[in-house]
């Protein structure tokens, strides 16, 4: 389940505006040593990792993530270390100076910069920071800064940061998520399919076609109810130019016949009638799922690839 099932942003949003701020970092820079965890204790039914995908949003589009970092390293620091620096074992030390949850590059110098407050710029016993624009935080920062190659110090200076493969895929289809259903019938799922952006629906599809053959192999995929859109995943690793990827899916649908069956109580029939012990006799596709991960990982540069330069497109 999703750590946003529910109404986690709306009670974020209620909070902060009973408290006379209009965005979740306004709040934050107005309360700099409330731990995260103690903040989502206080909205109620709300995760810390929430409040920092948030803010994380908006920091990178504002590009202030260089203070966000900072930011939530002092607010770690007040978590780990109540009483002040020195007042724990190394162990605690080294919790408080370790932050994570972003974006690359923005991850690595989060690491350095707690590294070297802890290992370089040592705070004095008792030491607790006002804020993550504390001398000392932003000392430990600017070293580590330094310490990165060029090029990167040149995207963080730029607000930028580093897309990892698929993630400029995701970015595309990630406000599509949850419109196209494949658990409500054939009927509904072709309904919202046809109304996806163009190419939005290629990208949806073989993402859940890879995830889900990655995860348990062709079997797993056409006993659940995500294999509603074979079809659709077909057409979509053709737009990518994964042509050898859709015609082994094409060469497992066959096994389900001349026409291929969207239920997926028909599918876990068929599947049903393979019998044995050793998985080569009770999978059919035992004998594809070598080919298919190996064409998923490396055609056209991988699945990863192919789905962000098709991204680029739309």
């Amino acid at each position: 389940m999703s750590v946003w099932d529910g109404k986690a942003p709306e009670r974020i949003a209620a909070f902060i505006k009973k408290h006379g701020h209009e965005a979740l970092w306004s709040y934050l820079r107005a309360n700099p040593r409330v731990p995260l965890i103690d903040l989502a204790d206080q909205i109620g039914d709300v995760a810390a990792i929430q409040l920092q995908q948030l803010a994380v949003g908006h920091c990178f589009k504002t590009k202030q993530m260089s203070a966000l970092v900072r930011d939530l390293l002092a607010r770690q620091i007040h978590r780990e270390l109540p009483k002040g620096w020195g007042s724990a074992d190394d162990f605690t030390h080294f919790q408080a100076v370790s932050i994570d949850g972003f974006p690359a590059p923005y991850d690595e110098l989060a690491t350095l910069t707690g590294k070297r407050l802890k290992i370089i710029v040592v705070p004095p016993a008792g030491w607790l920071p006002d804020s993550g624009d504390d001398p000392l935080i932003v000392r430990a920062f600017e070293n580590a800064l330094d310490a990165l190659p060029a090029e990167t110090q040149l995207t963080i200076k730029g607000g930028q940061r580093v897309l990892r493969p698929g993630e400029a895929a995701w970015a595309k289809i990630e406000d599509f998520w949850d419109a196209v259903s494949i658990g409500d019938g054939a009927t509904v799922f072709e309904t919202q399919f046809r109304a996806l952006p163009p190419g939005v629906g290629h990208l949806l599809a073989t993402q859940w076609f890879q995830s889900e053959t990655r995860n348990g192999g062709f079997h797993q995929f056409f006993h659940n109810s995500t294999a509603m859109l074979a079809p659709e995943a077909v057409a979509g690793l053709r737009a990518l130019g994964l042509n050898d990827c859709a015609d082994l899916l094409v060469e497992a649908m066959r096994f389900f016949g001349a026409e291929y069956p969207r239920d997926q109580n028909a599918r876990i029939a068929a599947l049903d009638m393979q019998s044995g012990n050793r998985r080569e006799e009770w999978d059919p596709f035992f004998k594809l799922d070598q080919r298919n991960f190996d064409l998923l990982d490396n055609e056209a540069g991988g699945y990863e690839l192919a789905a962000d330069r098709f991204a680029a497109t739309l």
